[in-house]
């Protein structure tokens, strides 16, 4: 008896609207947690926020990776039981309704709807009944008779809507669970020219074997006139499998590549040293044109020089190259800017003018790859959801009462009508005029 009534308390309470409501809250709560502590960032940043001991702790607690962590998947499940104990204690409610065939049989029960009508005729019984059955069948109600009693309805699927939505919601937790579980986020960066077959879970750095190589052919980056701001940054992606080519697309922001099931997103972009710099370097009367790479040295007219760093933006005066310069004993480094206007800070530090004719920075592309088996799922989810919104909000349940009664030799026909989630009644008159107009 006791394990009975525990089973009954826990029902209840699993079936709880409240615990829905709560649920739903924490769910909420824990979204936007998830949306300003910005998730599967490297620990650096997370001690440097928090300190180490705050780190710890966050960290135990899986405040770094919401998504992912036991207690939040332990909710969702949670959320999932509730949704369906709520609709299986509240189902019989519907089957009751659709079973019901609530005839009225005396003339008094008429007076309780805001909309009904009534009229005399000398019409044989037969006849009347069969106009009834037609009339109410035209206008879309399913009907059902006993004697002398109709009863019509439509738009009984609206009673549904509430089930589909909570199917749709336990179908997108079911979609969620199934990403948290089975999918990752991982990150990869590529220089121009390099491939890989391995990428790199986002917090712990594990390796995750791709089964296939992607290769960046080229990176591009536009930048806004006059401006270090990048307009747009693409890069040039080439799949391969056993050796052969088998995709290539441009991955841009909001336009990621999509195969086997893995999404690459365009997520960043940074400098690796240089691809190739041009200067120009006059000494006396000569110019001499010089190409080098990354910490390439070479000699000019009897001086060693060497280009030692490639800077994005030098002391925020924007693209630079630390330049080593070797005459006889002597050694200098200077920075060489791109930008010609700096060209006044390292004169007077070399008895050479040097410029920058042409500089291409060594880019790498940030790419993070996501892998979420539960994303179609979630998707079907959202789409029975508001389909079964649409069912509840914009299809009300109209029902039609009929009865005939006999009164001073005559027939007496009394109309009556209710609509669940709405009040338009017209629907009672027009039925009313039909009946009484094929006298």
């Amino acid at each position: 008896m006791k394990e009975k009534n525990f089973i009954e308390s826990l029902w209840k309470k699993l079936a709880s609207i409240k615990l829905a409501i709560a649920l739903f809250i924490i769910i909420a709560a824990i979204s936007m947690i998830g949306t300003f502590l910005v998730q599967n960032r490297p620990p650096e940043e997370y001690i440097r926020l928090f300190g180490v001991v705050g780190y710890k702790i966050m960290d135990f607690l899986g405040f770094f990776d919401l998504y992912h962590s036991f207690w939040f998947r332990l909710i969702l499940l949670l959320f999932a039981i509730n949704l369906i104990l709520c609709s299986i204690e509240r189902l019989p409610s519907v089957i009751n309704f659709l079973k019901s065939r609530p005839f009225i049989k005396t003339p008094s029960g008429f007076k309780n709807f805001s909309a009904h009508f009534e009229y005399k005729t000398d019409e044989p019984l037969d006849l009347i009944k069969k106009r009834i059955e037609e009339v109410l069948r035209n206008n879309g109600f399913k009907t059902s008779f006993s004697e002398n009693f109709f009863y019509g309805r439509k738009g009984v699927v609206s009673r549904f809507g509430p089930y589909i939505t909570h199917l749709g919601i336990i179908v997108i937790l079911a979609g969620a669970y199934i990403g948290s579980v089975f999918g990752f986020r991982a990150n990869v960066n590529l220089l121009e020219g390099e491939s890989t077959n391995m990428i790199y879970e986002a917090r712990k750095f594990t390796p995750i074997p791709l089964g296939f190589l992607i290769k960046c052919t080229k990176f591009r980056l536009e930048k806004y006139p006059n401006s270090d701001v990048p307009k747009e940054y693409i890069s040039e992606i080439e799949v391969y499998e056993d050796g052969k080519l088998v995709l290539k697309k441009n991955i841009e922001v909001n336009h990621p590549l999509t195969y086997k099931g893995l999404k690459f997103y365009q997520a960043s972009y940074g400098t690796a040293g240089l691809k190739e710099i041009t200067l120009l370097v006059k000494k006396e009367d000569k110019t001499f044109e010089v190409s080098f790479t990354s910490n390439e040295e070479k000699e000019v007219d009897g001086i060693r020089m060497k280009v030692e760093k490639f800077i994005e933006n030098y002391m925020g005066m924007g693209p630079a190259v630390i330049l080593s310069i070797s005459d006889g004993g002597r050694r200098k480094t200077i920075p060489i800017f791109q930008d010609k206007r700096m060209g006044e800070i390292h004169k007077g530090i070399s008895d050479l003018d040097i410029e920058i004719k042409n500089l291409e920075p060594l880019y790498y592309t940030g790419l993070e790859v996501t892998k979420d088996p539960g994303v179609n799922i979630v998707w079907l989810g959202c789409i029975l959801g508001i389909l079964g919104m649409i069912l509840s909000f914009f299809i009300p349940v109209k029902r039609i009462y009929v009865s005939i009664f006999e009164e001073d030799k005559k027939k007496l026909v009394m109309i009556g009508g209710s609509v669940l989630k709405g009040k338009e009644l017209s629907f009672v008159e027009k039925i009313y005029k039909e009946l009484k107009g094929g006298i």
